[in-house]
């Protein structure tokens, strides 16, 4: 049997229209059983278009009617707060995406991604950096204890894994990378 909503209140699906036409996925009675969410997705999501790359949007939440109505309107407050700052989130998404290249990717690129993204001078500008950015995939996933607010990027200089991207509790974007070799 198949479900056409995630919810039968119709403030939650007026909101969830707003954002634009969506796919929802409600897992069969024994994955959501071993704790497997629903989850609703847009791809070209309403108030997200940018100057860096199209952005996806995907909601993670409890198939029972009470949390996931709970859970929706949580995580729909949050997509309306990252939107409305969504200058600023990219802003900061631009900063991590250069800030990882340069740690993590430019001494270990390979000769072709080398040569496609370096000037004559054999100096990679954070323009073409960010001009290798196909995609953004956002996800709130309400399934934990807390909202936990992650993506995962499509980038040309690493197009096997992409870039994934992790925001702490205070909604400053972790930089994993820099932890590794620090005492604890």
């Amino acid at each position: 049997m198949s479900v056409s909503q995630p919810t039968s209140d119709s403030t939650i699906l007026t909101r969830l229209e707003a954002l634009g036409p969506y796919e929802f996925h409600r897992a069969s009675f024994f994955w959501r059983w071993t704790g497997m969410p629903s989850e609703i997705e847009w791809t070209a999501p309403a108030g997200f278009k940018n100057d860096l790359a199209p952005i996806q949007v995907a909601l993670w939440f409890t198939s029972g009617k009470a949390a996931a109505d709970g859970d929706l309107r949580g995580l729909l407050e949050l997509v309306d707060k990252f939107r409305a700052g969504l200058a600023e989130h990219l802003a900061d998404l631009k900063h991590y995406l250069v800030d990882c290249f340069r740690e993590c990717y430019e001494d270990q690129l390979e000769e072709f991604d080398r040569r496609r993204l370096a000037d004559s001078r054999g100096k990679i500008e954070d323009a073409k950096i960010l001009r290798d950015v196909q995609s953004i995939h956002l996800r709130w996933d309400a399934t934990g204890k807390a909202i936990v607010r992650t993506a995962w990027i499509a980038v040309g200089w690493d197009e096997e894994h992409g870039i994934d991207v992790e925001w702490d509790e205070a909604g400053q974007i972790t930089r994993p990378w820099r932890n590794l070799n620090s005492p604890p």
